[in-house]
């Protein structure tokens, strides 16, 4: 079970609690020997009333779709295309009906979004995640290389990491838009052991599917 202690009234994970700590000179470092009832709370700027949240019973990971309306903004219906899209981290409803958001992204394009879901699902890889994306295109899979749900990839698409190498990968492609075709081809790589998904190589799509690219 994983806890996490967020302010009261703001909802910040950025709090902290003054603690006394004493010399051990066996072994040559300072041990924390209590930790004071004051707590405070970087977001709010004092002293603050904190409360102790399960991961996996209460919070979770909103991802989504929206459409512009007049000045604001609205979810979007099944049978609509997002023109935006929110990415948010929340509490279920606390004693009180209260509901506080530890994290909140707004007015994302789809990949801005995909990456903000990439870190909140490894910040907290035990929440639940809420999902509306409204209308989405239709994704048709070719060859034996489709091995990533639609899922594991709006949930884990990143960028690509800086050393790749030696990492166990395995591709897969799919199409958006017209399916059967060549046309919005989206081919990516998955690592088997991180989940981090990214865009392949040239050299890679050639070795692997064929064609010039």
């Amino acid at each position: 079970m994983t806890t996490h202690i967020i302010c009261r009234h703001c909802g910040s994970t950025e709090v902290y609690a003054d603690a006394t700590a004493r010399w051990n000179a066996s072994k040559g470092e300072w041990i924390m020997s209590c930790v004071h009832d004051d707590r405070y709370c970087d977001q709010c700027g004092g002293e603050a009333s904190l409360i102790e949240v399960d991961e996996a019973e209460g919070l979770e990971i909103g991802f989504y779709g929206m459409v512009k309306e007049g000045d604001g903004a609205r979810l979007v219906q099944d049978h609509e295309t997002p023109h935006f899209f929110d990415v948010m981290v929340r509490t279920t409803a606390l004693e009180g009906g209260d509901i506080l958001t530890l994290f909140e992204f707004d007015d994302l394009t789809r990949k801005e979004a995909n990456e903000r879901m990439a870190y909140m699902v490894l910040k907290f890889p035990s929440a639940p995640i809420d999902c509306h994306l409204g209308k989405q295109p239709q994704y048709t899979p070719r060859g034996a290389y489709f091995a990533v749900s639609r899922a594991q990839y709006e949930a884990h698409l990143a960028e690509t990491p800086e050393n790749v190498v030696g990492r166990d990968w395995e591709f897969f492609r799919f199409y958006e838009g017209a399916a059967n075709t060549g046309y919005c081809e989206a081919r990516y790589a998955r690592c088997r052991t991180t989940g981090v998904v990214r865009d392949i190589t040239h050299n890679e799509y050639c070795n692997i599917f064929g064609g010039n690219g």
